[in-house]
Parts: structure tokens; sequence; C-alpha cells
């Protein structure tokens, strides 16, 4: 005979609900390993396919320019070369890495797809300009070719929308960032098969898209995300600052001292200058899978805030010392023209300004410590604060009763605990007083 049903032997509504969610969460992961194959693949492929086309761009008018302005033609292949393979592949193991070490992770293997796309082959300089429409010896001119490569082109700007939208939980926060995920897939469709979308009015989608994942990010971090999340959050953004901040600083130097050697190089060689200014854009950008790896892998092994808190008070330290650099050796050249009347750089201008930065060194990297400190971590400003003065009085305390309420108030003040216990040993009895 069976065993009779009772409801204590039914399953539970949460345990359905948690084995239905486990297995569409088995399903997802799935589909995403099989896309993340069939895109390595075929990106894989086409990158190989494309080589020919990349290396067949130093043409006679190239290498013209190149005899013109002296610069060694083999050198400048080497580092057009070296710049683009090394981009590929710095996503392509990223993305590899991802896919191997989170195999059964939905947001992992989402992540490995994106750098995959995005890396080699929305931002690939193999497959980009076969994209807008070059043809290839190899490639050919074959429409379903070059279809492919423009929806892998399309398919990686999407990818990377949708990682602002979904990172790090894996789910989308606010639930209004679907909609604009679906306006902005259906948008980058139509830009497939019809190219000049983005010049037109409907242009300013791709800043509405922007500002929304920028949105969805700050929402995320202050409403949603728990702590090991956050700490993932603060790891991308720190490496979209860093990236950000190595582009603009070629820009940055042209703007402060156009009549420098960059400068120079910028109005005699256009194609140099698109050498020196394309760089930083490939070191800037490279750098972003790298701190996504390490944001989705092992976010929780490092102090985020250490590292961040010292790129602020050694940038902006670099900055500074910089500025006053240039302000006393044009101020001292000045001055000595003055004084000498001969004009031109002098030794002695140089020293003085060295020895003025030796000097400043360690009183403003101290200042900005404290600044930094104060603005950004006052938590833990003061909580390092009250522990120096606590060690600077404990010293002198003799009272137990005074060193109790002190110990007690600086707890407070820097664990600020929900409650707390202080037991106190007695002290062992004298020989006398124990017979």
């Amino acid at each position: 005979m069976g065993h009779p049903v009772t409801p204590s032997s039914m399953p539970s509504a949460a345990a359905l609900l948690a084995t239905s969610t486990a297995a569409g969460q088995s399903r997802a992961v799935r589909a995403l390993r099989i896309v993340f194959i069939a895109l390595l693949v075929t990106i894989v492929a086409l990158d190989a396919l494309a080589f020919p086309h990349f290396l067949a761009q130093l043409t006679p008018a190239v290498i013209r320019e190149l005899h013109r302005v002296h610069f060694p033609v083999a050198l400048f292949g080497a580092i057009e070369l070296t710049e683009n393979i090394g981009y590929a592949l710095i996503y392509l193991a990223m993305a590899l890495l991802l896919f191997w070490r989170r195999s059964n992770d939905r947001m992992a293997n989402f992540c490995a797809v994106m750098l995959l796309l995005f890396g080699c082959a929305t931002t690939s300089g193999f497959l980009y300009d076969i994209s807008v429409g070059a043809t290839t010896p190899l490639l050919g001119n074959s429409f379903a070719i070059h279809l492919l490569i423009l929806l892998l082109f399309t398919g990686g700007q999407m990818c990377f929308l949708l990682f602002f939208f979904l990172f790090p939980s894996g789910r989308f926060a606010p639930r209004w960032t679907r909609w604009v995920a679906a306006l902005a897939g259906a948008y980058w469709l139509a830009t497939v098969f019809d190219p000049t979308i983005p010049t037109g009015p409907w242009g300013n989608l791709t800043l509405l898209f922007i500002v929304a994942a920028v949105v969805a990010q700050i929402y995320r971090y202050l409403r949603v995300s728990t702590s090991v999340e956050r700490e993932a959050t603060k790891w991308v953004v720190f490496g979209f600052a860093l990236g950000i901040a190595i582009i603009a600083l070629p820009q940055i130097v042209f703007a402060l001292i156009p009549h420098s050697a960059l400068g120079l190089l910028v109005d005699n060689s256009p194609l140099l200058a698109g050498l020196v200014f394309g760089a930083p854009w490939i070191i800037g950008l490279a750098l972003v899978p790298i701190f996504i790896a390490v944001a989705v892998l092992r976010s929780h092994l490092w102090d985020i805030d250490t590292l961040i808190n010292r790129t602020l008070v050694y940038g902006a330290l670099t900055a500074l010392l910089a500025a006053v650099y240039l302000g006393l050796t044009v101020g001292f050249q000045r001055l000595s023209a003055l004084v000498t009347g001969q004009a031109g750089q002098q030794p002695v201008v140089i020293v003085l300004s060295t020895l003025v930065i030796v000097a400043l060194f360690h009183p403003l990297r101290s200042r900005i410590q404290r600044v930094i400190d104060q603005r950004f971590y006052r938590r833990k400003y003061d909580a390092a604060r009250t522990l120096r003065e606590f060690s600077a009085t404990l010293r002198q305390e003799i009272d137990l009763d005074d060193l109790r309420a002190r110990l007690l108030a600086v707890v407070d003040e820097t664990m600020q605990p929900s409650h707390y216990t202080l037991w106190l040993r007695r002290p062992p009895a004298a020989p006398h007083e124990r017979l």
C-alpha cells in the first residue's frame, strides 16, 4: 500500500519557488556558456581573417608621411600592432578567466560575454574598419560577413550598457532600467540597417542611455547593494576613473602647454599625433576588464578604500607639485633675466625649483592626506584621532573608574556598537589574605 500524503510531506511553496528559480538560473547559465563559446570561435576566426587587412593599412601615403617626419616605419607598425593585439588579448584573457573560474555564476558568464564582444569586436582595431564598410582580401565583400560583424559590433555596445544595469547582482535595479535596455536594443538594432541614425535626431538617445546607466548604478549602490556588492562596485568605478584619467592626461598636457614637444608633434604630423593620443585610449580602456575581473572574482580580498585613498592623495600631490614646479621655474627664469640680463634656461633655476619641491613634498602630502581623510573618510578619520588621543592619556590615567569611563567612551565613538559590556578581572589575593 502506498504511503498517505500528508501536508507535512508535501513541498512548501517556498521550496517550489526556490527549485524553479534554481532551475531557471541553471538554464540561463547553460545558455550563456553556449553563447560565449560560439562567440569566442566566431570572433577569433574573424579577427584572424581581418589581420591582413590591418597590416595593409600601412599604405604608401602613410609611409611617405613617416619618412617626412623621420619616424621609422617599422617602429610605427610595431607600435600599432602591439597596441591592438595587446588590447584584444587583455579583454580575451579576462573573459576566459571569468568563464573558467566562475562558470556556474550567471553574472560572471555575462561579464565574460560582454568583455569578449566589447573588447574583441566593438573596439577591436581589426574589425572596426570592416564594421564601417571596408573590404578585406580574405573576407571579401560578402554581405553576410559584414552583417555578422556589424551585429557583433552593436551587440558589444548593448552588452556594455546592460552591464551597468545588471552589475553586481545580475538583476535589473531599479525596474525601469529594463525598459531603457529594451529601447537601447531597438535603437542599436536599427543602426545595423540604417547607419545614419546616430548622426540624426535620434543620436541623442546614446546620451540618455549613459545618464540612465550612471543613475542606475548610484541608486543600486545607495539602496540595493550589500556591503560585498558595494566593494565590487568600487573596484569597477575605480577602474573606469583611472582609465578616464589616463585618456585625458595628454589632452590636459596639450591644453596647459600648447608649445611643448607634444604640441609640436600635433602640428607637424597628424599621423604621429593620432598614435600619441590613441595610446592613452588603448591603455585606459585596457584597464577596464582587469578591474571588472577583480570585482567579480576577488573583490573581498583587498581593501579598495585604501587604494582609492592613496590614489587621491598622490594624484593630487603630483598635480599640485607639478603646478608649483612650473610656476617656480617660470618665475625664477624671469627673475634671473631681470638680475643678470640673460634670457634662457639657467641651471640655477632648475636647482632652486627642485629644492623647493623636495622641501614641500612631505608637508604637502601630510596636508592633502588630512584633507582627504576629513572630506571622504570622516568616520575613519575621527576614529583614528580618538584612538590616538586615548593612547596619549592612557599612560597618565590612574583612577580605575575614570579609565573605565574613557574606555567605554572611546569604544562607543569609534565602533558604535548596539550594546557593550565591560568585565574587570579581580586582582589575585595577597598571600596573607588567602589564609
